[in-house]
């Protein structure tokens, strides 16, 4: 969305959500290089060891804030969500990418709503 994939979407609104905390850890999440790619973009400040396996986010810098205030006013035209549902469907949809790449290739996450006419 607005030149950035999937996963550094999700990234940029962990970063979001968490940029009131003092460095914050988000090795964990699996997505490091999507970090690494908005550092570089400028869009945030991180820390990173030299295999790339740790991801300690900072602070968001302007170019980061203003793409995602944009990306969650494009999501917020669909439906209007609260941050932590925004922030969990963007990491549900980063799984179900990683789930649709595996062998049998089925959606891990899936939706009973009708589709729009």
């Amino acid at each position: 969305m607005n030149g950035l994939d999937l996963q550094q979407e999700a990234a940029l609104t962990y970063a979001w959500m968490n940029q009131s905390d003092n460095a914050k850890n988000f090795s964990n999440l699996g997505i490091s290089q999507a970090f690494i790619a908005l550092r570089d973009h400028g869009m945030i400040a991180m820390q990173t060891d030299w295999g790339h396996s740790l991801v300690i986010f900072q602070h968001m810098l302007p170019a980061g804030s203003n793409h995602y205030d944009k990306a969650r006013k494009e999501r917020r035209w669909f439906e209007t969500v609260s941050n932590e549902a925004d922030c969990l469907m963007m990491r549900l949809a980063v799984l179900d990418e990683e789930k649709r790449k595996t062998e049998d290739g089925q959606a891990f996450v899936t939706s009973n709503l009708d589709k729009p006419a």
